[in-house]
Formats: structure tokens, C-alpha cells, sequence
């Protein structure tokens, strides 16, 4: 059912606290906006007439001119307008008799709403009524908390994406992996150059032999450690990506390259 121009008035008095009327006064223009079904032409300058006192803040003379309306065309919308203007002007039991009767009709949830605040209003609110408005609010309030608390646990325990799907991670693996094949590599060769030397029929040769295999154990040595940074820069990189499910942890990786050593070391809170 639609509320004609009076209806969003009133109910916006009926919401407002006593002190707001000249905020009430204002909706006046924007309820005469509201339209449904068309009244009769006797009614409506009736109507009107409630609207310019309403406007006034007669509320007595209001409650009579829409008394007068309703009795000339029966209208749940007139009878609503008048249960408010009798409210508003302090007469309760004439109001709790409206909005008992409006009860009976088939309205809408806001509209039934509104009735039921008139009612509390008044004091003369049904305290079955009143359990029932609590039970839902309480319903509601339980609700959103669940919703809440669900979006906080989805948040959570969300899964992280996992770690072998990170790129850069997989480039620093596969980069170290093939260092210390290289280091190997070159590691074999200097061993084999230094079996050579100690074999060699000359001098020269042996000398050679024995220089090519520390150049060799150098580059070996090299790779290794780049390898091993490498290796680890992936595991740092796995342990602290953002796969938004746990926050970033510190991690610091660092290498050497000495006379014939190297060394490659990892640290942080894990």
C-alpha cells in the first residue's frame, strides 16, 4: 500500500524527538511529494487543510480536519496521518485507538512498523509486540556479529597461495641449483688437474697443472658460494613473500669469498 503526501510527514514526527518540530515542519514539502491512490476532491481539500495545521503546529486542529477526512472517505493512509496528529497532540487514547484499529489492516512491514512505534510512543505498546521487536533486533545484532566474525576468520585462515608458485623465488632456486653444479663441475676438474700435476714428467708441466687447478678451485669455490646465495636468497624469498595469509618475516643472507674458502650464511627470526 503507498502513503499519500500526509504519510511521510507524520511519520517523520512520529520518529522525531518532541523538541524537533521545526525539523518535522520542514519534511512538510517533501511528504505532499509522496502520492498514491487519488482521493476525493472533498477529501483531498480536507487533506490539504491537515497539512497547512499540521504545518502550524496545530496538531488538535489537524487531528479533527483528518478525523473529518476519514470519515468522508475511509483510508488506512488518513486513518495512519490521523493516529499521528492525535499522538502529537498529547491525546494518547485516541491515538492507541487508531493504531489498534490500523493493526488489523494489511500493511507492510514499515508501515506496520510505524505503528508499532506510535504505539510505544504512547505508552500503550503491547509488551508481546515489544518481545517480538526485541527478539529481532536481538536476531539482527546476533547476526551481523556472526557475519563479522565469520569475515574475520575467512580473513584469517585464508589460504596463503603456495610458495613454489612464486617466480622469483624459482628463478633464485633454479640459478643456485645450476651454481653448484657448476662449482661441482669445476671442483672435479681441479681435483683431476692436481692428480695431474703430481704425475707430471716436467717441471713446467706440473707447475701448469697445479695453477690451472687453483684457478679452477677458485672459480669452484665462487660458484658454490654463488649457488648456495643464490639458494638461499630463494628460501628467504619463499619465507617472506606476502601470499596474504602471514605477515613478512626478516631474514638476512650474506657470503664470503676468502684465499681457497668461501662460505655463504642465512640468519633471522623464523
Amino acid at each position: 500500500m503507498k502513503w499519500p503526501r500526509l504519510v511521510a510527514l507524520v511519520l517523520l514526527f512520529a520518529l522525531a524527538a518532541p523538541g524537533a518540530q521545526a525539523q518535522d515542519e520542514r519534511s512538510t514539502d517533501e511528504a505532499g511529494a509522496a502520492k498514491g491512490a487519488p482521493m476525493k476532491i472533498a477529501t483531498e481539500r480536507l487533506f490539504n487543510r491537515a497539512i497547512a495545521l499540521y504545518q502550524e503546529g496545530d496538531y488538535r486542529g489537524a487531528a479533527d480536519k483528518l478525523a473529518e477526512a476519514h470519515e468522508a472517505e475511509p483510508r488506512n493512509d488518513i486513518l495512519f496521518a490521523w493516529a499521528q496528529a492525535e499522538r502529537l497532540a498529547k491525546n494518547c487514547r485516541k491515538a492507541t485507538e487508531l493504531y489498534h484499529r490500523l493493526r488489523k489492516e494489511d500493511l507492510n512491514d514499515q508501515d506496520r512498523l510505524g505503528v508499532l512505534e506510535g504505539l510505544e510512543r504512547c505508552g500503550a505498546f503491547d509488551e508481546a509486540e515489544r518481545a517480538k521487536k526485541q527478539a529481532a533486533e536481538a536476531k539482527r545484532r546476533i547476526k551481523e556479529e556472526r557475519e563479522r566474525e565469520k569475515a574475520a576468520a575467512a580473513a584469517a585462515d585464508r589460504d596463503g597461495s603456495p610458495w613454489y608458485s612464486d617466480w622469483i623465488g624459482d628463478t633464485l632456486l633454479i640459478s643456485g641449483i645450476v651454481g653448484l653444479g657448476v662449482g661441482t663441475s669445476f671442483w672435479l676438474l681441479s681435483s683431476s688437474e692436481r692428480d695431474d700435476a703430481k704425475d707430471a714428467f716436467s717441471y713446467e708441466t706440473h707447475v701448469e697443472l697445479e695453477d690451472r687447478a687453483r684457478r679452477h678451485r677458485f672459480v669452484s669455490i665462487a660458484a658454490f658460494s654463488v649457488g648456495a646465495g643464490l639458494i638461499g636468497g630463494a628460501i628467504a624469498r619463499y619465507i617472506t613473500r606476502d601470499d596474504g595469509s602471514s605477515a613478512e618475516t626478516a631474514v638476512t643472507a650474506s657470503g664470503w669469498l676468502g684465499d681457497g674458502t668461501g662460505g655463504f650464511a642465512i640468519g633471522g627470526r623464523f
